[in-house]
């Protein structure tokens, strides 16, 4: 009797326990830089609210003006300490926050609220900034967002200052894994410093200017979380996955260990990944493949020190449209030091894509099918031309290749490539050993790959982007989350596209290689290298991925898997064909990549 009542008691007690242990919580996010960690997390307080309207007297302009100018030569100064201790390449992105405060314009606009509006200092700020915030916001999504929330956190680091909370300055804490509502850029790169393991923001995203700082360090990292940071305990254990874009609070006792044992598994694969760096990327049956890297910004550069020399297969050149360096010599310089450094690698440059997402003079209801990319550039000829000059300038050692986004018609490929001939025309004699770029084309709607024939004599090579190429194939907005559902670059329909695409190119000696996300996403990389596209441009973080499992692979094998996802009714069918090809030849990629 009495060992029955302690084993009730037992029982009764353990329920007890297990009812009050803390709960285990899955939050998901964009996954920013690869690594597993397992720590404490440092929760920051929210970020200051909106500030409320203060009213001021005729008297109060002239002091609030005043408080207003300190503040911004206080915080640059604040930024050019910090810009002292990074290299080149990351002190861009101090640069262009210095910009912003240095900016006429938006030092009136602040001057002008102050005195028309008789606001204070920090409603002015605010108001202005939120505006223009605002205004990109509304944009759409990714690129055209993240400046947006960029431009916001400076509004609240000069208020902050105005507001001299300096001296309750963050302390970051050493090991810990770092939980944010956002970052600025000054507080990502002290983090950094104070020994932050990984970081997880509600906000923030692929290019946006910590991001890249993160990637550049190497920490795990996870941004875009669906989460309420007022409920996650400062000090509590959880695992941040930077690859699969989770982060995990209080997990249980089953769970840190999986996540214990798999962070072994994945530094071991790490390791040898780096061990490889330097292998070319020659399948199993002896065929080699150019793997190249998509950059945004030239401070990337830094990333691919330690992964070996290797080529750009795309620079976004929008970064330079947006902070304002769409002068000739500055384009030139940004072009021909990356050209150089990366010699004899090749360098291939996207013209400005402008329109979409990520231009606001023209207001339109549809921007994606509106004017973008190449249509714009065709109506902002000195715009455009300004760049192919710059291009051809910087292309002094002849790696330098140039294409045009969002092409619809030949009469665009036709039009640019004058264009780009009458430039070479007019400084041949002026500029003697210049050379005229390889130029070639994204294919990136429906009907530029339809005709991909009709212009393959036109161009040197084809760029298939397939983020947008899946888009407007199957109709479906990849920014909306309600239709994330339908949104898969493999979808047979995509994949029957790039094999035509292929077929063409191959048939006209133009190479081809693809640059969208397909390409680093290994259950793609099997169907581009059986299809035998030329060549592959991923981002920095998934390029040794790529070779290896290039190196793991045979085209002979392939051609029958290229066969079945042809003939597939679906993506998740198609993904089902790459996975059990991959479980054969490279397991590691479904143990830490599942989908």
């Amino acid at each position: 009797m009495r060992k029955r009542r302690w084993r009730l008691w037992q029982n009764w007690w353990r329920k007890v326990l297990e009812k009050t242990e803390k709960r285990e919580v899955l939050l998901k996010g964009i996954p920013i830089m690869p690594g597993i960690c397992i720590g404490q997390a440092q929760v920051l307080n929210p970020s200051i609210k909106t500030p409320v309207t203060r009213k001021i007297s005729e008297s109060q302009v002239a002091i609030e003006e005043k408080r207003f100018l300190k503040a911004i030569e206080k915080l640059k100064k604040e930024l050019q300490e910090i810009r002292g201790d990074l290299d080149e390449r990351l002190s861009d992105l101090i640069n262009s926050q210095i910009m912003i405060l240095e900016d006429p314009h938006f030092r009136e606009g602040v001057s002008q609220r102050i005195k028309q509006r008789m606001e204070s200092a920090e409603s002015a700020v605010y108001r202005i900034l939120n505006d223009i915030s605002r205004e990109l916001g509304e944009k759409g999504s990714g690129y055209m967002q993240e400046r947006s929330q960029e431009l916001l956190q400076l509004a609240r680091e000069l208020i902050t200052t105005m507001q001299r909370e300096r001296n309750h300055e963050t302390t970051f804490r050493k090991d810990s894994i770092l939980f944010a509502e956002d970052l600025s850029i000054q507080d990502t790169i002290k983090a950094v410093k104070s020994g932050v393991r990984a970081i997880a923001l509600t906000g923030g995203g692929k290019t946006s200017h910590h991001a890249i700082i993160l990637r550049n360090f190497g920490i795990p990292a996870v941004f875009g979380m669906r989460a309420d940071l007022n409920e996650i305990e400062d000090g509590t254990t959880v695992i941040l996955d930077g690859a699969k874009g989770i982060v995990i609070i209080n997990p249980k006792k089953a769970t840190l260990e999986r996540y214990q044992a798999e962070r072994a598994r994945y530094e071991e694969f790490t390791k040898e990944l780096f061990e490889h760096k330097e292998e070319r990327p020659i399948t199993v049956d002896g065929r080699e493949f150019t793997v190249l890297i998509n950059i945004d910004f030239p401070e990337e550069l830094g990333i691919l020190k330690g992964l070996g020399r290797h080529g750009i297969g795309l620079f976004r050149t929008e970064i330079l449209y947006f902070t304002g360096k769409v002068d000739l010599e500055s384009q030139r310089k940004i072009y021909e030091k990356i050209a150089e450094e990366i010699y004899p690698c090749p360098f291939v440059i996207r013209a400005f894509d402008l329109g979409g997402d990520k231009v606001f003079q023209f207001k339109e209801k549809n921007p994606f099918l509106g004017v973008r990319g190449i249509r714009v550039l065709l109506r902002n000829k000195k715009l455009f031309s300004e760049q192919i000059k710059a291009v051809i300038l910087a292309n002094k050692k002849g790696n330098i290749k140039f294409m045009i986004p969002m092409v619809s018609v030949v009469e665009e490929v036709l039009e640019t490539k004058e264009l780009l001939h009458q430039v070479f025309g007019e400084m041949k004699d002026s500029e003697p050993g210049v050379q005229l770029p390889d130029f070639g084309i994204m294919i990136e709607t429906p009907s530029s790959a339809l005709i991909a024939d009709r212009i393959a004599p036109h161009v040197d090579f084809f760029s298939i982007g397939t983020n947008d190429l899946t888009q407007y194939t199957l109709a479906v907005d990849r920014r909306n989350p309600e239709m994330s559902y339908l949104f898969d670059h493999l979808h047979p329909s995509v994949l029957k596209l790039i094999k035509d695409i292929v077929e063409v190119s191959h048939k006209h000696n133009v190479w081809v290689g693809v640059c969208g996300e397909l390409a680093a996403d290994p259950y793609g990389v099997p169907f581009l290298v059986g299809m035998e596209v030329d060549e592959l441009s991923v981002p920095p973080a998934s390029l040794l991925e790529t070779k290896e499992l290039i190196r793991k692979i045979s085209v002979e094998e392939l051609e029958e898997l290229v066969r079945k996802g042809l003939e597939a009714q679906t993506a998740r069918e198609v993904r089902e064909l790459a996975a059990d090809y991959l479980r054969e030849h490279y397991p590691e990629v479904t143990l830490f990549y599942p989908f």
